[in-house]
């Protein structure tokens, strides 16, 4: 069922007392017709990231069917769905699937409050039964309190009758406006949303260590906010962004010369690589399963039997990882590093600092970026196409270092100079990532063909899916390798040239 409404309404009496007073004071010509059903038990579903929740929607789920108002578009809609659904990918495709086409579908939808819900229906209907205005009244009871907001839908040609209504429900006092960012503060949700990458405050005159202390904290902050998603295995962006957090933490820690002394610089990367470490495995499965579809389109139909048999493996070999890095994360081991590491950049800052830790921060910002930009420079020119792929993996690490540097210390210059810097470089970085995932992926098959779990196995198909998958991606890695040197010399164009010296060649050396 999909229906166009005009306006939220919070009401401020139950459901009985509305319908009683309705009766009595609208206009004489009109009744009203109540109807409802019993309270069910629900649960208003969104990502971890608040996507729904940032665009004005709110998506309530119940046994076997769902339920969306979007705000922005004057919608609410309904359609069925599996009873433990968690992505929409997973739902029927219906009405709401189809206005949920921009969540990620590698994002769980979770459940984040519970409650009781009723559903009820008012209708204004004229002398001649004809139905003028309906308002759809959902009644959610929650830890022994009770909210109930409706949505009123005029009929067309009956804009008028839907004036009346509203302004008797204004004259009796049953009901406010609302929005949905109310409907969830009344629901309970409050907290502030996550976001992957946070907004850092840094000022030009700050010292580089403050610089550097905020930036860490920041990400560890966001990292740990992902544990306990990563611990329940809600879906596997938890332990991305946990990962992409802690990469640049310890990026930071490498880049940032000087800030620190180098002892402590050493022992911090150290304990960051440690602790990193423990989710390798997972990831590199994680990967694996995402690319399950595309793995299987690469290979005729004839060797999709091989590649059932590396998923099934692949999907148990996850399943023990999950549960290895879950134990990991609710150890005191881990909980006494990393709460140790919040300790050494917490406020009052508890790690020494070094001979550049008192460098102005945007001095400092444009030496570093200016000089990286340079090496990247410097290793782009130099690659031919006997040039070996080493130098091309030198190449992605230097552009990510690059693409680091200028996202942390973005506050410092205008927005709009650095996304365009960091647009012109990020095609280049899309052609190295790919030329990378190719030649791991590579190495992880012929490992994966060479373990023991599968050199105990007389499985011919399963051999020969891996050397095929081998054989393809061999095949794109080499695409990629030859579209290297053309997207440089796009990024190494005179117009960056000229943006880089203008924004940070502010006294660096030659």
């Amino acid at each position: 069922m999909k229906i166009k409404f005009s306006r939220i309404l919070e009401f401020s009496h139950d459901l009985a007392s509305v319908y009683n007073r309705l009766q009595d004071s609208i206009p004489s010509e009109f009744e009203i017709v109540f109807k409802t059903s019993k309270p069910a038990k629900a649960a208003l579903m969104d990502t971890f990231d608040a996507d729904l929740r940032q665009s004005d929607r709110m998506l309530l789920k119940q046994r076997k069917s769902i339920l969306l108002f979007d705000a922005a578009s004057g919608v609410s809609m309904t359609q069925s769905c599996p009873i433990n659904w968690q992505f929409t990918h997973e739902l029927p495709d219906q009405q709401v699937k189809s206005r949920l086409r921009d969540i990620s579908t590698l994002r769980a939808m979770i459940p984040i409050a519970k409650f009781q819900l009723q559903v009820a229906q008012l209708s204004l209907l004229d002398a001649n039964k004809k139905t003028h205005v309906r308002v759809y009244v959902y009644t959610f009871v929650k830890d022994q309190g009770k909210k109930t907001v409706g949505i009123v839908q005029p009929l067309r040609g009956y804009e008028s009758s839907c004036g009346k209504l509203l302004e008797t429900i204004n004259d009796e006092n049953l009901a406010a406006e609302t929005d949905i960012a109310r409907l969830y503060g009344m629901l309970g949700v409050t907290a502030s949303v996550y976001h992957a990458k946070p907004a850092i405050s840094i000022m030009p005159d700050d010292r580089a260590i403050h610089a550097a202390n905020s930036i860490i904290r920041a990400f560890m902050y966001v990292a740990r906010q992902n544990e306990p998603g990563a611990i329940a295995d809600l879906d596997t962006e938890f332990i991305h962004d946990y990962r992409v957090s802690l990469r640049k933490v310890r990026s930071v820690l490498s880049l940032f010369k000087g800030v620190y002394t180098k002892s402590d610089t050493d022992k911090l990367k150290k304990a960051f690589s440690t602790i990193m470490k423990k989710t390798n495995r997972l990831r590199d499965l994680d990967v694996y399963l995402l690319d399950r579809e595309a793995n299987f389109s690469m290979l005729p139909a004839s060797l999709h039997d091989g590649l059932h048999v590396m998923f099934n493996i692949v999907n148990s070999d996850r399943t023990r990882e999950q549960k290895k890095v879950a134990r990991y994360f609710r150890s005191d081991e881990y909980k006494e590093s990393i709460q140790e590491l919040e300790r050494l950049f917490g406020q009052p800052v508890a790690i020494k600092p070094g001979q550049g830790a008192d460098s102005h921060a945007l001095g400092y910002a444009c030496r570093l970026i200016y000089k990286r930009y340079r090496k990247v420079c410097r290793i782009g020119v130099s690659i031919t196409d006997d040039t070996p792929d080493a130098t091309v993996h030198d190449l992605r690490i230097e552009c990510k270092k690059l693409r680091y540097l200028m996202e942390f210390f973005a506050p410092l210059f205008t927005a709009g100079e650095i996304k365009k810097l960091i647009k012109s470089l990020k095609k280049l970085q899309d052609n190295l990532g790919r030329f990378n995932d190719f030649s791991v992926q590579q190495l992880s098959l012929l490992n994966l063909l060479e373990s023991k779990d599968v050199a105990d196995r007389s499985d011919m198909k399963f051999t020969a899916s891996i050397g095929g998958l081998i054989t393809v991606l061999n095949r794109l890695q080499l695409n990629e390798r030859a579209k290297v040197m053309q997207n440089f010399l796009a990024f190494d164009s005179i117009e960056t040239k000229k943006s880089f010296q203008t924004l940070f060649n502010k006294g660096v050396a030659e």
